[in-house]
């Protein structure tokens, strides 16, 4: 069940095209959730999530923050200020010792920047196919659920 919240081939696919843009999977993000999403005309969202654990633990927390994401409108919230929001609202839904990490990154494609906020994770590597230029984004935060 959970592979039905992933992003499909076809809508990665209908935002390269809608934002003249290629992106690139070497493989299969290794995580629960990984969600690609149109924000506007000039802005996608793109977001990597981890819970700890594995099984069903993991399985139902991954469904529970999903319902969250839906409820939380992204384009007024900074990935910060998302990823704060989401914080208390988890901390308040799964066990205590279980947490998550996620990364959020909203990428602008007509002012060329990348507004990104991580909630303990590996940082993301963004590449420049026009420049070759490489971006190294850091950590910058606590996993989500630990702590309101």
């Amino acid at each position: 069940m959970e592979l039905q919240l992933l992003t499909r081939i076809n809508h990665i696919k209908a935002i390269e095209i809608a934002y003249e843009l290629q992106i690139d999977l070497h493989n299969r993000p290794s995580c629960e959730l990984w969600v690609i999403k149109a924000l506007d005309i000039s802005r996608f969202a793109v977001f990597a999530v981890d819970f700890s654990g594995y099984g069903v633990g993991a399985a139902l927390n991954t469904f529970r923050l999903s319902a969250l994401m839906k409820d939380v409108h992204l384009i007024s919230k900074s990935p910060s200020n998302y990823l704060s929001i989401l914080n208390v609202m988890l901390s308040e839904l799964i066990p205590l010792g279980q947490f998550s990490t996620m990364n959020f990154a909203i990428i602008n494609v007509d002012a060329n920047t990348v507004t990104y906020s991580s909630a303990v994770d590996k940082p993301q590597i963004i590449r420049n196919p026009s420049s070759g230029n490489v971006i190294v984004c850091e950590d910058n935060g606590r996993s989500l659920g630990i702590e309101k």
